[in-house]
């Protein structure tokens, strides 16, 4: 099997691009925020690349022949980029909610890429021992919480679906000591649904929404250490970033759900229609079953076939990793819903559960370890994919340095969620490149479909963030992906209606 950047690959290696921080996080975080929905949010994402890797094993390989039409080189290009950037993003994210300057969690990806950018090119029993060392460091932690609780997932499930509401614990940080929300959600107005006596923990500038009458009045106050706040339900509370705030034990969290009953039914937001789930799952699936084609190009039957389950293994593996860290998350961490579930409470999962300091910090370490394996196992491969692009192949390297800077300066410019970059990479390859992979056409009318849908995806992103974006509905703005690739399968249907071999 050659790669994108003509290195030969086989074996579980051929999963590296799914064992992405961005995505590795969003498991969790999906099971967290969505509950039920989380679930078939990560079928999306297993199924996506087991069909593609099913698949190919049938027809025999992906014909490299794809790769070499100049618009899809262009989408892998820019999915290669964005996909980077996410992660840097999300790297710099978690630097910040630790209290460290963004810039050095993004400084630090950058030296791991570079550094990775080396090993990429040795030997294929090299991608394996990552991929391996990345599976470890993320199931020992679990297996620990699992040892020390005594609890299997199917009982943690149970308990969290039959909770009255969750709550505040005496132990908690945010009741004994205060903390301040992260920049990242201090700026967004926190709304309560009962009662609380708040106190300050520090002094700083506090806003509160409250209504009087029929108008909704907002008041800016300067509070000193120690100063208590009642707010009621319905108000709204918004602090200054490094403002540390106490809430009472036993109280409703903030931004939780109602009870253990709503959680388990699913938690979609009311703006995710039945269009919108379907949009959500078309970018999901396509990208996910896209994801291997930033770097199989080809391969034998015999081959491919025999990776399936290893793949497939994999895959699974990782999926129940995610599932069940935000099932544990959601049981005996349900604070960080107050903060928008960032993924640095994510990792510090073992400190709430495994008992005696040093054995938290140790799965706390660990965790983090996994989490820098998958990046450096994955995310220097899409500078590869980049480069391989251009097609300049004696200028590989310092071309994937170059893309890899140029990711860390977008990444230190613009604070896009680290989210929202995945689903756009998951959007754009799933609009180019599935359907090509899908159904076939006569190779001068495939590039001309790939540029198409190239700019209807683009086009549709600018005209999000503009004035035009009154002017569409809110799923086509959220998920592109639902407006443009119904048009390229149709274009695709007329030229081929009858495909004979996937691309």
């Amino acid at each position: 099997m050659r790669s994108v950047g003509d290195q030969p690959v086989s074996g579980i290696r051929e999963v590296r691009f799914w064992l992405t921080p961005v995505l590795l996080f969003a498991l969790p975080t999906g099971v967290v925020t969505l509950g039920r929905d989380g679930l078939w949010l990560a079928l999306a994402l297993v199924s996506g690349p087991l069909l593609f890797l099913v698949a190919r094993s049938d027809e025999g390989g992906t014909s490299p022949t794809l790769f070499c039409l100049p618009m899809v080189r262009v989408a892998l290009a820019v999915a290669a980029f964005t996909h980077l950037w996410a992660n840097l993003d999300l790297l710099g994210e978690i630097s910040r909610d630790w209290g460290l300057p963004r810039w050095s969690g993004v400084v630090a990806g950058v030296l791991l890429a570079l550094g990775g950018l080396r090993w990429c090119s040795c030997s294929d029993r090299v991608g394996q021992v990552w991929v391996r060392l990345t599976i470890g460091a993320l199931v020992l932690p679990l297996a620990l919480i699992m040892w020390k609780t005594s609890l299997n997932p199917a009982q943690v499930f149970r308990q969290v679906s039959s909770t009255s509401a969750f709550r505040f614990t005496p132990e908690s940080s945010w009741v004994t000591e205060g903390r301040a929300l992260s920049p990242r959600t201090a700026q967004d107005w926190i709304e309560f649904s009962e009662e609380h006596r708040l106190s300050m923990a520090s002094a700083g500038v506090v806003r509160l929404a409250y209504s009087e009458g029929n108008r909704r009045v907002i008041e800016e106050r300067s509070v000193a250490e120690g100063q208590e706040i009642i707010v009621r339900p319905g108000d709204g509370l918004r602090a200054d970033p490094g403002v540390r705030v106490r809430f009472e034990a036993l109280k409703r969290i903030p931004r939780a759900p109602v009870n253990g009953a709503s959680w388990a039914s699913g938690l979609l937001p009311a703006r995710h229609t039945l269009l919108g789930q379907l949009g959500l799952l078309l970018t999901l699936f396509g990208g996910a079953m896209t994801l291997p084609s930033f770097f199989l190009v080809e391969t034998s039957r015999g081959a491919a076939r025999s990776n399936v389950a290893r793949c497939g293994v994999v895959l699974l593996v990782v999926a129940l990793w995610g599932q069940c860290w935000g099932l544990y998350s959601a049981r005996y961490v349900p604070e960080l819903y107050l903060e928008g579930v960032p993924p640095s409470t994510l990792l510090q999962l073992p400190t709430f559960l495994l008992q005696g300091a040093w054995l938290g910090q140790l799965g706390v370490a660990i965790a983090v370890a996994g989490a820098l394996f998958a990046f450096v196992q994955s995310v220097p491969a899409f500078g590869l994919t980049l480069s391989a692009c251009v097609d300049r192949r004696e200028r590989r390297a310092p071309l994937s340095a170059l893309f890899v800077a140029g990711a860390a300066a977008a990444a230190l410019r613009q604070t896009v969620p680290w989210w929202d970059l995945g689903l756009l990479g998951f959007g754009l390859t799933a609009v180019t490149i599935a359907p090509l992979m899908i159904l076939n056409g006569p190779l001068q009318v495939a590039n001309r479909i790939a540029g198409l849908g190239l700019v209807l995806f683009l086009g549709l992103v600018v005209a999000a963030r503009t004035s035009a974006a009154a002017w569409f509905p809110s799923t086509l703005m959220n998920y592109p992906a639902l407006g443009a690739l119904p048009v390229v399968l149709i274009l695709l249907i007329i030229t081929a209606p009858f495909p004979r071999k996937s691309y």
